[in-house]
């Protein structure tokens, strides 16, 4: 069985001092995943940033415009617990594709399962705004990537 995994150093841009929702969760998986020898053992996957058009498959126009305004602004709240920083935009984007490589490693046949270590998180994201810490919904954005580029007909998301 080989297993895939994708990380990229961009999630570190995504942090706000205090918050719980830090880089240091997934350094510290990444030190023990290293530590234990077990990094050796996984298929690296590359992490490039999800097309505005797999972005939208998902969210609105309006919202990922939003995203990447407030970005660019230095960043702020979307709500009491979802920030972003002037980096978050482009680290959001890398999570999200980064997740879609290794989807796609796996329907490709070149691993037989994968994970993401990457941030910000996604998964409680709306079409329309982001929540719970996320901006996108990456594992909606896989889910339809899975469907539309791969011909996959049921997605199950446990």
């Amino acid at each position: 069985m080989t297993l895939a995994y994708c990380d990229h150093p961009m999630h570190q841009e995504h942090a706000e001092w205090g918050h719980p929702e830090n880089p240091q969760r997934l350094d510290a998986v990444m030190r023990v995943l290293e530590e234990q020898g077990t990094l050796a053992r996984l298929k690296e996957v590359a992490a490039t940033p999800a097309s505005r058009e797999q972005l939208e498959r998902v969210h609105t126009p309006e919202y990922i415009s939003l995203l990447e305004r407030a970005a660019q602004r230095g960043g702020g709240h979307l709500d009491v617990d979802t920030y972003l920083t002037a980096r978050s935009y482009d680290a959001a984007c890398l999570a999200a594709g980064g997740l879609l490589n290794v989807m796609a490693a796996v329907l490709q046949g070149q691993a037989s399962a994968g994970f993401a270590l990457l941030r910000p998180p996604g998964h409680h994201a709306l079409p329309y705004r982001g929540m719970g810490f996320c901006l996108f919904n990456n594992v909606a954005i896989a889910a339809r990537a899975a469907r539309e580029e791969f011909g996959i007909r049921r997605v199950l998301i446990v």
